[in-house]
């Protein structure tokens, strides 16, 4: 399948689906993603997605199964991979979106299936997880971490590091004390 049949077929473009997700607003009961996604050689960017049901998240798929697509929606692009084969990407979609899904179901995919091309899943959760963190977790996210081996001595999640430690710069109170602040941050996340 060549990837102008595959764009006829899929119900939104990658680029599109993409870029609708960004600026979506949060709540304390919405999803997020955080994942890290190489811009460029060894330039590596992180995000934090936020879906405010499963459906959404479900929806989101395409950004994610076709990531070299959706990161790369520059003219030209469709010029350089006409040859390349796009049906066996297109049935694990569409056996992605034949299945259930849950909020467990969502953690399972990104645990399962962590990598698409440059892009790297980390972690899925509530909001609300996030606003449940204590003092001293959020505390450990104040200084810069610079490898996975000290998180996991830390006993933090590189997710819930990366959103804390950028949350420090905004507040030193954790983020259940200053929810508005920690939700507004989520929403405007660019790539810190």
């Amino acid at each position: 399948m060549e990837l102008n049949d595959l764009i006829e077929i899929l119900p939104e473009h990658p680029c599109d689906v993409m870029q609708n997700g960004f600026g979506k607003k949060a709540f304390s009961e919405s999803f997020y993603l955080y994942e890290i996604h190489n811009m460029h050689h060894n330039w590596y960017e992180n995000n934090v997605w936020i879906f405010n049901s499963i459906n959404e998240f479900v929806q989101f798929l395409p950004a994610i199964v076709f990531n070299d697509i959706a990161v790369n929606c520059e003219e030209g692009f469709e010029d350089e991979h006409v040859d390349y084969d796009y049906s066996e990407d297109y049935n694990f979609y569409k056996s992605l979106v034949s299945q259930k899904w849950d909020e467990l179901k969502c953690k399972e995919f990104i645990s399962e299936h962590s990598k698409f091309g440059g892009l790297e899943l980390i972690e899925f959760g509530r909001v609300s997880d996030l606003l449940e963190c204590t003092q001293q977790e959020y505390n450990k996210c104040k200084d810069s971490i610079y490898s996975l081996d000290e998180l996991e001595e830390l006993e933090l999640s590189q997710g819930r590091y990366k959103i804390f430690h950028a949350f420090h710069s905004v507040s030193e109170n954790r983020p259940s004390l200053n929810e508005k602040a920690f939700i507004q941050m989520i929403e405007d996340w660019d790539g810190n």
